[in-house]
């Protein structure tokens, strides 16, 4: 009996020990179950780093409290593991030379495998060499979290990664990487979140049949992918219908990625839980399918920057939850359907850039959620009332312009849409100024340019209106003075019938931008502007302006376009507009100005680099007011630039139609990256300077119709880019040279200089003169 009791008490101990065995073994076989080790593991992957600054936390014996290490609170392993490289960038002024700071990596350290709890792991903004993506990483099979976005990596992807069967997030965004075979992505059953922006799917023609085997997929992101060879499945693909965020984006796809959209089964659409929809920039060629009234659970339906043509189907009202409707940049004609006014939670409808016509339902009238309506560049007519706008109180961006349109209101009306900021009614027919927008206290933005509106700006327009900042009134018919209230905006007043004298209230100006241009304006129009320290563009050209261009005008550094062209200015070019360093459009032609050209003009560094892009501190809107006009004669034309469009790549210096005097002195040559240079109608004399070929991006150069002598520079012909050369009504002499864009010249440009012989002309040269240019030749090109 005891012999029993004795065996009975050993075996609790006996299956402890045999529990326990199993155990002991894999520590003795596991190197880095033991944190210590996992510490280890850190270090060297640490070291493998060349920038340490990322790891400036990573001290001290407990590594769970390094900065981007956690670890399991009972176990003390490492299960998530976050690297991440906040790239900084710097710009050189001159130049706008970009440099970023790195982390250099030669590649993934293989000590990470040591890491054998890790589910977590992110390795983003780290350079890694443009190597591949190390096939070891196939054998963590405990991920479930793998982040390798922006580490510039190259080559294929691993098909082993099919191995990560646990794996819910798989992003390798921003790497150089291509994939030409998706089925190992079938593998990984648990997917939820798929990113592979800028990757390379072109050769992926399985991309959709395999998406479609993944169960759980909750969001898909292929931005730049090159999709232009998917084979759509026949049918639904069920998978993709049930996600909640479908990204196709940015020239991703030259067909249409929709369920069932090749194979006309419909049925079961409105069943489906999509949420979000983005084909954006996805170069569709395609009708809008009706069908897609029945996607009743969407959200966000972003269709812009496509090729969809016809009309909107009036279903698209059958989508009560959508709040946003992005329909913008495609070819869409027809009207829009009055079934619109059902989509109650819109908050955002864009349908600009269209071939849309007809008039503006008055349903639209009952979105109450409405916060940006834009309707910016069809062919809409009618009258936009009261009804139109009678309910939309949340509306804060309103744009129409570039239609057809009118606004008719009672004259004692107030919008219901206090809070608006943005109004842009641009190339429209209103006729007269809408009072109401003086009750419109947060207004920010107002363009009611290219219209037919007549009388006088209302005197206290802009103390109405405390947060305008942006007014256009270009090309309209407004007459009368400048008011004073519009002293603290930058102001677009061109082309009108103005007239009067600038309010010294302009003194008071902190904008960037002011444009009186073509207006009838009188007086000296500096003074009034002389504390203003910011501004960037100042054209007052086409007025009727007098006096001489002052001396102050360093205070203004930061000026890049000066226009004064076409006013009565006289006197001399100061010297102190040549500490304008980063000027790139200097036009004071057509005035009264004497003297000679100052010699460090050729000190505006702004001009000495060409098709530069401009730093970051500099952007742009993506609506119309970033359209900011300004005229500019190149290549004997005058042509109407936008800013958007032209700066900063335009580089123009135009004196021309002056009383200018003396010689074009060598300086002005080191301005290589000038475009159009025009001293034409001047009294210019001397020759024109040997070393002008050093100005190798210019493309328009006027020297006509002044007293130059002495030969054409030979080396002019390799100045590769010069389309437009006119030399006309000089006293040059000597042979025309007869290579490159000479020989394609017309005697026009050399017409009036009667001592000038070859090319064109019907003056030929001797044979003497022929040999003294050949010889010059040689001596250029050969010593």
């Amino acid at each position: 009996m005891r012999a029993d009791s004795n065996v009975l008490f050993l075996v609790p101990f006996t299956l402890l020990f045999l529990i326990a065995i199993p155990q002991l073994c894999l520590c003795a076989n596991s190197t880095s179950d033991h944190p210590m080790e996992e510490r280890k593991a850190l270090e060297s992957l640490k070291g493998s780093f060349s920038n340490s600054s990322m790891f400036v936390s990573w001290e001290g014996n407990d590594h769970c409290q390094w900065k981007g290490v956690q670890c399991d609170a009972i176990t003390g392993h490492v299960v998530k593991l976050v690297l991440h490289w906040q790239k900084t960038c710097s710009y050189r002024r001159i130049g706008f030379v970009r440099t970023c700071s790195t982390q250099n990596s030669n590649g993934v350290h293989p000590s990470i495998l040591e890491l054998r709890h890790l589910n977590y792991l992110e390795l983003t903004g780290i350079s890694f060499g443009n190597g591949p993506i190390p096939a070891f990483l196939a054998s963590m099979n405990q991920l479930t979290h793998l982040n390798l976005s922006d580490c510039d990596f190259m080559g294929k992807v691993p098909n082993q990664l099919g191995n990560l069967s646990n794996l819910q997030v798989l992003d390798f965004s921003g790497n150089p990487l291509d994939v030409d075979d998706l089925a190992w992505l079938s593998k990984l059953s648990s997917l939820k979140h798929l990113a592979m922006k800028g990757v390379g799917l072109g050769g992926a023609y399985d991309l959709l049949q395999v998406l479609d085997t993944l169960p759980f997929l909750l969001q898909v992101e292929f931005c730049g992918c090159d999709l232009t060879n998917l084979n759509f499945p026949a049918g639904h693909t069920s998978t993709l219908a049930t996600t909640i965020s479908l990204h196709f984006q940015i020239g991703c796809l030259i067909l249409m990625p929709l369920v069932g959209a090749r194979s006309g089964n419909y049925s079961g659409c409105g069943k489906y839980d999509l949420e979000v929809l983005v084909l954006r920039g996805s170069g569709i060629k395609d009708s809008l399918p009706s069908w897609f009234g029945l996607l009743s659970n969407l959200n966000i339906l972003d269709l812009a920057m496509n090729l969809f043509y016809g009309p909107i189907p009036s279903s698209f009202g059958n989508l009560m939850a959508l709040t946003t409707l992005d329909l913008s940049d495609n070819q869409l004609h027809g009207s829009i359907p009055a079934t619109f006014g059902r989509l109650s939670s819109l908050s955002l409808l864009d349908l600009s850039n269209n071939h849309l016509n007809g008039s503006i339902p008055e349903s639209l009238g009952q979105l109450r959620n409405l916060v940006t309506l834009r309707m910016v560049n069809n062919s809409f007519t009618g009258i936009i009332s009261e009804i139109h706008l009678r309910n939309l109180s949340n509306l804060i961006e309103f744009q129409i312009g570039y239609n057809n349109l009118d606004l008719k209101t009672d004259s004692n009306w107030e919008p219901p849409f206090k809070y608006l900021q943005v109004l842009g009614m641009a190339y429209n027919n209103l006729t007269h100024f809408p009072q109401w927008v003086q009750t419109l206290e947060q207004l920010s933005t107002l363009d009611i340019s290219n219209n037919q509106i007549s009388g006088n700006i209302p005197k206290h327009f802009g103390h109405h209106l405390p947060n305008l900042y942006r007014l256009n009134l270009r090309t309209n018919l407004i007459e009368g003075s400048i008011p004073d209230s519009l002293c603290k905006m930058e102001n677009f007043v061109a082309s009108n019938r103005l007239s009067g004298t600038i309010p010294n209230s302009f003194g008071n100006l902190t904008v960037g931008w002011l444009n009186l241009s073509n207006n009838s304006l009188h007086g000296e129009p500096f003074q009034p502007l002389q504390s203003n320290k910011w501004l960037q563009i100042l054209d007052l050209g086409e007025n009727q302006f007098t006096g001489k261009i002052p001396s102050w005008w360093a205070a203004i550094a930061v000026l890049e376009i000066l226009r004064l062209r076409g006013n009565l200015f006289s006197g001399d070019i100061p010297t102190s507009l040549c500490q304008f360093y980063n000027v790139k459009i200097l036009d004071l032609a057509d005035n009264n100005l004497s003297g000679s050209i100052p010699p460090c003009i050729g000190d505006f560094r702004g001009m000495m680099i060409k098709g530069v892009e401009a730093p970051p501190a500099f952007t742009y809107n993506a609506d119309e007011w970033a359209k900011r006009h300004f005229k500019q004669f190149l290549k004997g034309n005058e042509y109407d630039y936008t800013q958007k469009y032209a700066y900063p790549y335009l580089v123009n210096i135009d004196l021309s139609s002056n009383s200018l005097m003396g010689s074009i002195l060598d300086d002005v040559t080191s301005l290589s990256g000038l475009i159009g240079f025009n001293l034409s109608h001047n009294h210019l004399s001397g020759k024109i300077p040997n070393n002008i070929n050093k100005m190798q991006s210019l493309e328009s150069l006027d020297f006509s119709n002044n007293t130059l002598s002495g030969p054409i520079p030979t080396d002019m012909s390799i100045i590769h880019n010069l389309g437009f050369l006119n030399l006309s009504y000089n006293n040059l002499s000597g042979s025309i040279p007869t290579n490159d864009h000479f020989l394609t010249s017309d005697n026009r440009s050399f017409a009036g200089n009667p001592h000038l012989c070859g090319g064109p002309l019907a003056n030929k040269c001797s044979m003497k003169k022929t040999m003294i240019t050949v010889i010059r030749k040689k001596r250029c090109c050969f010593t």
